[in-house]
């Protein structure tokens, strides 16, 4: 799709020609879930779920384009239903994952166009 390939340079050094290919680099990424809200008998009642990532794309004239994405979603916890929470929390994860992965492959095809 789109005509974007994946290239490990450590694996195929025959193959890799850094200066001519567009590269993403993923420098940081950091999860974290903070507690938004509380029950009356202070068990966490909402949470939001935070994805950080810090990446730079660097085109063969060395041009750097960095960038952060901040991807977040909150949920709300049931302390009875702590197998249901678990559950939950990995869907909202997933759904996290993926939206980082789309705003990734869009901020590199917009480099893409730039450069061609």
């Amino acid at each position: 799709m789109n005509n974007i390939s994946y290239i490990d340079c450590n694996t195929y050094k025959y193959q890799c020609n850094r200066s001519a290919y567009i590269s993403l680099y993923i420098i940081h990424t950091l999860e974290k879930c903070i507690t938004k809200s509380l029950f009356s008998d202070g068990q966490p009642a909402e949470y939001q779920m935070i994805l950080t990532t810090t990446i730079k794309i660097v085109t063969p004239t060395n041009k750097y384009y960095p960038s952060n994405i901040v991807v977040s979603k909150s949920f709300f916890n049931d302390p009875v239903k702590i197998l249901a929470n678990s559950i939950k929390e990995n869907t909202i994860r997933k759904k996290i994952y993926e939206e980082i992965s789309e705003e990734l492959t869009f901020k590199l095809l917009d480099v893409i166009k730039k450069y061609y």
